[in-house]
């Protein structure tokens, strides 16, 4: 057993031997594999977590909301306030829709000072958010955003049957 060609046990490699070239690449094909099953699953998921953040995210005030006023809708760069009209007699709460058109630091509400704060990367400009707050005391809504920071906002006065409290 000298490691001759032809012998059943042949221990030693050849280099005229034309099998070897295959057998170095034979991991391609199920490597390649693997990696178009990743992209497909990997598709397929966050495919399945847009459609899941799009189902769960507020669009309205809220079904056990009634609307009781115009929408009035403004956009702006930096700080500002907008003026919104008086409540409505049978108005409840205040809805507003805020949606960063740009990356930046924002808050706003109907309170001067304190409001809700968020944070918008290039990623989420675009995003909404929905807040609801008190009647305000005064027509007015205030929002604090960085120089340059794009937004808009809806607002609408709505009316909820808050119920028996049990």
């Amino acid at each position: 057993m000298d490691g001759a060609p032809g012998e059943p046990y042949e221990l030693a490699h050849r280099d005229d031997d034309d099998s070897s070239p295959r057998r170095r690449r034979r991991w391609v094909r199920p490597l390649a594999w693997i990696a178009v099953v990743a992209v497909v699953l990997g598709g397929g998921f966050s495919s399945a977590l847009s459609l899941l953040a799009v189902s769960s995210a507020r669009t309205s005030p809220g079904e056990d909301a009634v609307v009781v006023s115009a929408p009035i809708e403004e956009r702006g760069t930096g700080s500002g306030r907008v003026a919104i009209q008086a409540p409505p007699e049978d108005a409840t709460s205040l809805a507003v829709r805020f949606t960063c058109l740009s990356a930046g630091e924002f808050s706003w509400g109907v309170d001067p000072f304190e409001n809700p704060e968020s944070s918008c990367t290039e990623a989420g400009v675009g995003s909404e958010v929905w807040n609801e707050f008190t009647l305000p005391g005064t027509p007015e809504l205030y929002i604090e955003a960085d120089q340059d920071a794009e937004w808009e906002v809806l607002v609408v006065y709505v009316k909820r049957d808050r119920g028996e409290q049990v």
